[in-house]
Order: C-alpha cells, then structure tokens, then sequence
C-alpha cells in the first residue's frame, strides 16, 4: 500500500466532517470573528485618521501662532 492511496479516503473523510453540525458552526464562527475584527479594524483606522487631522490642525495652528509671535517680536524690536 502506497500513501498515495489514502489521499481519496482523506478526502472523502473531510467532506464527511465538513459537513457535520460542530465542525460548521465552528467555521460559521470563525467567519463572524473575522468580520468583526475586519470592522473594528476599520473602526480604529478611521479614529486614527480623525485624530491626526485634528492634530495637523493643532500644528498648523501653533505654526502660524509661532510666525505671529516672531514677527511680533521682530517688530517690538525694531520700534523701541
């Protein structure tokens, strides 16, 4: 007997299982858990994304503060 020989048994033993109420619920679990976990990743990317426009927003506020108070402080000295 050659291994080769089982590979229809194996098969047919798979489909066998596959087909049993345990083993499909357990996939049907697993592809509930996947879409989940595909959600809630979506979820945190979008979150990230809000968070670091609001946080480019911030910068390009402090940036232009920044350039205000310089040109302040360029102007005070000059003037006094």
């Amino acid at each position: 007997m050659h291994t080769a020989q089982m590979i229809p048994v194996i098969i047919s033993l798979i489909h066998l299982v596959l087909e049993t109420a345990i083993v499909r619920e357990e996939i049907d679990q697993g592809i509930r858990d996947a879409r989940d976990i595909a959600r809630d990743a979506k979820e945190a990317t979008r979150i990230e994304n809000e968070r670091w426009e609001e946080q480019k927003n911030v910068d390009s506020v402090l940036k232009d503060k920044n350039e205000v108070t310089v040109l302040f402080f360029i102007c005070s000295n000059r003037f006094s």
